[in-house]
């Protein structure tokens, strides 16, 4: 059974460490969603609101390993941009926001998350977070032993609001 570990970072290099550890532990891309507010995304990475795919993929090729996936995801057309909320969604969450229906797309995304995989006390502390600049990561792990050194590699690095 997998279970949902979620953190927020407050820098772009904060939740890059992050996930390199991560990765030396085996996660997949696959693995991580990401979720950031369209202002973060243009501040952290340094964009205009034109064409991200380029930029993206440029990334990708420059960081490499899933930090480039990762971030690669996050400019490219693959995310899901949710101006509603202000939202940008990469990775497996973009799949859950489409099963959560309208609600998520119209400005509730995080609510539209509750009972898919976020619950709704930490859905509530990740929407302020997020407006205020944090970058959400969500990491689907695949058993309870997993879970556990997902959890300390975020305890271990500067992650706040760390819920599983």
């Amino acid at each position: 059974m997998s279970k949902v570990i979620t953190a927020t970072f407050k820098t772009r290099e904060s939740a890059e460490v992050a996930i390199a550890r991560l990765e030396r532990l085996g996660i997949q891309e696959s693995q991580i969603s990401v979720v950031i507010s369209e202002n973060t995304r243009e501040a952290a990475f340094n964009l205009e609101r034109d064409n991200k795919s380029d930029k993206g993929i440029a990334v990708g090729g420059v960081t490499g390993g899933l930090v480039g996936a990762v971030v690669a995801g996050l400019l490219s057309a693959g995310a899901v941009a949710i101006p509603a909320a202000g939202l940008v969604i990469s990775g497996w969450l973009v799949s859950a926001a489409a099963g959560a229906g309208a609600g998520a797309l119209t400005g509730g995304f995080l609510g539209g998350l509750i009972g898919t995989a976020i619950p709704e006390y930490e859905a509530k502390m990740y929407e302020g977070a997020l407006k205020d600049g944090a970058i959400l990561l969500a990491v689907k792990t695949t058993d309870a032993e997993q879970a556990q050194m997902v959890k300390a590699i975020l305890e271990e690095v500067d992650a706040h609001h760390i819920a599983a």
